[in-house]
């Protein structure tokens, strides 16, 4: 369910291993435990090969993970036997839409938890792909959030400036420590500058909780408190 919800990469070793051939690769996986990834067993082993003897490593899950969560909840157990191997890799939730030249397009990357739009305008030979990354974030207590938009499309082929809207929840500003939603403004990373810059005529939508401004170059854009607005 985490992998299916677009959190995170299964990366799965289907491999049997012998008992010297696990030997061999045994600490190096349960290096990884103490490095952060989660291991998973997600396979019924035939125990009539290698390993009668049951030799078998058993790690504890994360419980602060959520799929280690998940995993308590559906076993009720917080120790894995590592038969086959999988290990999930966190990954930020990213939506890709293909644009065709000569029109506006509004992409929309609540369909994979990227949690922002774009609402961009190409010229008619234009063609390319839009790709809206959610980095939560990012470890930046400023941030509320972060997303990174990229295109392969030139920028002479886009019609300035595109508007960006980042979404937001209500428990997102509750644990941000924010009860006034007229405190959020939309920024941008400047890479020249090595700093956040606020994204023109920059403004909040309370009902729809989202942030927009407009951009005139994809970068990084983040949703960060501010001024307070005056009515």
């Amino acid at each position: 369910d985490f992998v299916e919800g677009g959190k995170g990469l299964l990366v799965m070793d289907a491999c049997d291993y012998g008992g010297n051939n696990f030997n061999r690769v045994q600490n190096k996986i349960l290096a990884g435990v103490g490095e952060g990834l989660t291991l998973q067993s997600d396979c019924v082993y035939d125990w009539v090969n290698n390993w009668k003897r049951g030799w078998y490593p058993i790690v504890e899950v994360d419980p602060e993970s959520d799929i280690g969560v998940a995993y308590v909840d559906r076993t009720g157990k917080t120790e894995i036997q590592l038969y086959e191997l999988c290990s999930v890799v966190i990954s930020p939730p990213t939506y890709l839409e293909s644009v065709s030249g000569g029109e506006k397009a509004i992409i929309d990357g609540r369909k994979k938890m990227a949690d922002a739009r774009v609402i961009i305008e190409t010229k008619e030979d234009a063609k390319g792909v839009v790709g809206i990354q959610n980095l939560g974030n990012s470890g930046d207590r400023k941030l509320l959030k972060c997303v990174d938009i990229s295109t392969d499309i030139p920028d002479d082929e886009i019609v300035w400036p595109v508007t960006v809207e980042v979404y937001y929840t209500d428990k997102e500003l509750e644990e941000w420590g924010l009860t006034n939603e007229s405190s959020l403004w939309l920024y941008y990373w400047d890479s020249e500058q090595g700093m956040w810059r606020l994204c023109p005529e920059s403004g909040v939508n309370a009902e729809r909780n989202c942030v927009v401004g407009n951009a005139n170059h994809f970068t990084k854009f983040a949703i960060m408190g501010g001024p307070i607005r005056v009515p």
